[in-house]
Formats: C-alpha cells, sequence, structure tokens
C-alpha cells in the first residue's frame, strides 16, 4: 500500500490459472447435482411411501461387469439413478454396472435383501 493508503496496481497478489477455475466450476456443479438428486430422493420417498436406498456396487458383486438389462432386479424394484464418480447417470437396459457405482433405487423394504445379494453379496459358482 501507499502512504496514502491506495494499493499498489502493479504488486502481484496470486496466480490462477485456468485449469483453476475449471476444477472450481466442476466441483460446484457436482456439488449441485448431488444436492438436487438427494432433494428428489426425499420427494420420491415422502410422496410414495417407499425407500429409496442408495447402494454403493462392491467388486466382485453379481451385477458387477454386466449391463442393467442383463440383471434379474428384485421385483418392484427401480433403478432411479446411477452416481459414478462425479457424472450422475440414468441407468438404461445398456448400462455397464462397474463396482464403485452408487446406485439409488425405489425398493420395498420386503425386496432389500435381494437387492443386496445382487450389488453387495460376493459371487459364488453355486448362486449361479
Amino acid at each position: 500500500m501507499h502512504s496514502d493508503g491506495r494499493a499498489q496496481p502493479r504488486h502481484l497478489l496470486g496466480l490462477l490459472r485456468r485449469t483453476d477455475l475449471v476444477l472450481a466450476y466442476d466441483i460446484v456443479l457436482t456439488r449441485r447435482a448431488t444436492a438436487r438428486h438427494q432433494a428428489q430422493q426425499v420427494r420420491l420417498s415422502t410422496f410414495a411411501g417407499v425407500n429409496v436406498e442408495e447402494v454403493v456396487i462392491e467388486p466382485g458383486a453379481p451385477c458387477v461387469g454386466r449391463k442393467v438389462r442383463e440383471i434379474a432386479w428384485p421385483r418392484d424394484c427401480i433403478l432411479s439413478t446411477l452416481r459414478r464418480g462425479r457424472q450422475i447417470l440414468i441407468p438404461r437396459g445398456d448400462t455397464m454396472i462397474k463396482a464403485g457405482d452408487v446406485l439409488a433405487v425405489v425398493v420395498e423394504s420386503e425386496r432389500r435383501a435381494a437387492l443386496n445379494d445382487l450389488c453387495v453379496g460376493r459371487w459364488s459358482e453355486a448362486a449361479s
């Protein structure tokens, strides 16, 4: 600062790169999408009176490496969204399920165990 209190116009305070701006923008968009996703789940649960569960797909689960249409999902089970890293996807028949994916699923509580068997349970030859 000058002696009269003004800032020095040629004094470097920091460096901001374009990649820093893009990363910050990406973080904000991801947070906003996550917040909207959570709000939608709450509204659905309240309106329909069903459970909206988030299931993390574990490595070795029977559904890993398979397309949605190839999996025998429990009756009355609806896949609403799939979160993969920073992406939120609408799962379709040709969507491949990968370890680490987080599925938001509308499911009745009595079907939850069957859902866990597909997404969390370990694959065994006896079960096939």
